[in-house]
């Protein structure tokens, strides 16, 4: 696991009255954050078991914007 995602886990576990996080992330590749996203939202010592995390990249802002 690399730094970046241990320090949003950080961020997850401490923040405790969190209810959305939007995350970005310089991926080419969709499909990564879907995997990203998922990775962070079932890790089991996020503060707010109601925090939804999204993570977004470029390519997802194009698409929704």
């Amino acid at each position: 696991m690399d730094k970046h995602t241990e320090v949003i886990k950080y961020f997850l576990e401490i923040m405790l009255n969190l209810e959305q996080a939007i995350l970005y992330d310089d991926t080419p590749f969709d499909d990564d954050l879907s995997i990203i996203s998922t990775e962070l939202q079932m890790h089991e010592n996020v503060a707010s078991p109601k925090c939804k995390i999204q993570v977004i990249s470029d390519n997802s802002y194009r698409l929704f914007s």
